[in-house]
């Protein structure tokens, strides 16, 4: 089984600065990338931890640890801060530098979005009801889909000289590429 390439990094760099030539435009994603990031950390943060089920089932801590020992190291493993890992060893690996500092934030996003999460799911524990996807969850999705038309419709088709050169910007052909690059092509225009 052969692996796929590896993302080539000044390539992906040299077309997102093809993409963003005017200033406007990169104003734009300076400040709406973060927030198409931080709204993907908050839904995962809705995500039941990974090792949850073996904690509460006994299987993954014994009898003579206690549960709150469990609950933390379940707490430290849950998606957002999985993703955010994820990412931070793609970052540090690309550009060491930026890779750390982005990072930073990333976490900073991450760990807000647990505290936020959570403190829904203790109102709603106390209020006796499921904790179903609330008001983070809706301003997370509200903020997110806004940022993305900000992105492409004003920053791409918009404040633009040419528009698009393709019919669809760079995003759509390597998404993965966008969602690991992004916050990185934004540190180095700031």
């Amino acid at each position: 089984m052969k692996l796929a390439n590896p993302p080539d990094f000044e390539h992906d760099m040299a077309l997102y600065k093809a993409e963003h030539t005017t200033l406007s435009n990169r104003l734009v994603h300076i400040f709406t990338t973060p927030v198409i990031l931080g709204a993907g950390i908050v839904f995962a943060a809705y995500v039941p931890p990974p090792f949850a089920s073996l904690c509460r089932n006994g299987r993954f801590c014994n009898a003579a640890s206690s549960s709150r020992q469990c609950a933390r190291f379940v707490d430290m493993f849950d998606w957002p801060m999985l993703f955010v890992g994820a990412l931070a060893s793609q970052h540090i690996r690309l550009a060491p530098i930026a890779g750390c500092c982005v990072t930073l934030l990333e976490l900073a996003m991450a760990l807000s979005a647990t505290a936020l999460v959570k403190r829904e799911g203790r109102k709603a524990d106390a209020k006796g009801v499921p904790c179903t996807p609330g008001r983070a969850a809706r301003v997370a999705g509200s903020l997110s889909l806004f940022s993305w038309w900000a992105q492409l419709h004003v920053g791409h088709r918009i404040l633009e000289p040419d528009g698009y050169r393709v019919p669809f910007p760079p995003e759509f052909y390597s998404l993965t590429s966008a969602v690991i690059d992004a916050p990185l092509f934004v540190w180095f225009i700031w």
